[in-house]
């Protein structure tokens, strides 16, 4: 199956989750991302492409990588895939420590939902469901709307993390038809400054805003999924004032009274050291102060002296809203 931005590369599918939407989920994780943030904890999703990675401190040197490489892309156990490599996956496949992995599987929306159906019970027995993340989600309209619309006919609620950069343009048949089939979207939001979100982004955030406006507008009418914002916390680039400011007066304009900080943490630094000299993920990421305690409690006390509810992740009263 290829890949034409209609069918995402999976390269995870995370089980028993608590956070990312209410009840017990499973997260779908595909690979493509639009932007390159600078602390991104899934660097493996930033190419749309299948990709091989290497754990260096797992090789065990059997060379069995070596032996079975058809394009001869391994000239010795434990170095990196060079431009040769087609992604085929032998070499994960022999690989006995787990050293080399490939990084992305493609499956059709039927196929998806089999490998999910054990945890169906689970799932309507907590009021929980799949959420689909990445890398961008919405770079596959199409496949989202079809996955989904499989879920909730099995009952099952269906949500999806996004930052806000759709393949499908707004008001399309593609984007209704994916925000129809969606119970909830779990927007990112990050710097409210245009510049800055360039600077640490590598995209404007125009269009993110306009389509979260659009959104609101929809979910407000009744006419749309519940709309969750959550802001990543990292020290001295998110959790600004200024920053936090922006974000608040544009939820209250939107009509949404809720947001989750989501703390930085240092995961995405040691993936890319997994990656493919010639992958831009593999270059050294920029390291960040850690996030402390009164960090997040001032930046929760910020959003909420401007009437927004503040929530850290697998803590929000999803149930609540539901009910309203």
């Amino acid at each position: 199956m290829q890949n034409n931005l209609k069918t995402p590369a999976i390269f995870n599918i995370q089980h028993c989750c608590t956070q990312d939407g209410p009840g017990l989920r499973s997260i779908v994780f595909v690979k493509g991302c639009p932007l390159r943030c600078q602390w991104c904890q899934n660097p493996e999703s930033w190419m749309s492409e299948p990709e091989i990675g290497f754990k260096a401190d797992k090789c065990l040197g059997c060379g069995q990588c070596v032996k079975l490489c058809p394009s001869g892309s391994i000239s010795k156990p434990g170095q990196k895939t060079n431009e040769k490599c087609s992604g085929c996956g032998i070499c994960s496949d022999v690989c006995p420590s787990g050293a080399i992995v490939k990084f992305g599987e493609y499956l059709s929306p039927k196929e998806l939902v089999a490998k999910l159906a054990p945890e169906f019970p689970y799932f309507r027995r907590t009021g929980g469901g799949v959420t689909f993340s990445g890398g961008e989600a919405g770079l596959y309209s199409e496949f989202i709307a079809e996955t989904a619309s499989l879920l909730k006919s099995q009952g099952i609620h269906t949500a999806m993390e996004t930052c806000g950069l759709w393949a499908c343009k707004n008001g399309s048949d593609i984007f209704n038809g994916m925000v129809s089939n969606l119970d909830m979207i779990l927007f990112d939001i990050k710097l409210f400054d245009d510049e800055a979100h360039r600077k640490y982004c590598g995209s404007s955030n125009i269009s993110i805003k306009d389509r979260f406006i659009l959104l609101s507008d929809l979910e407000n009418k009744g006419d749309g999924p519940m709309l969750w914002p959550r802001l990543p916390l990292i020290p001295g680039v998110t959790d600004s004032c200024a920053n936090i400011a922006g974000w608040a007066g544009f939820l209250e304009a939107c009509g949404i009274n809720r947001i989750s900080i989501v703390p930085y943490h240092e995961l995405g630094n040691s993936k890319r050291k997994w990656m493919n000299p010639e992958s831009s993920a593999s270059t050294e990421a920029p390291v960040f102060t850690e996030v402390t305690e009164e960090n997040i409690e001032r930046v929760k006390d910020l959003f909420e002296s401007s009437g927004i509810e503040a929530y850290l992740p697998g803590f929000e009263v999803f149930e609540e809203e539901f009910a309203a």
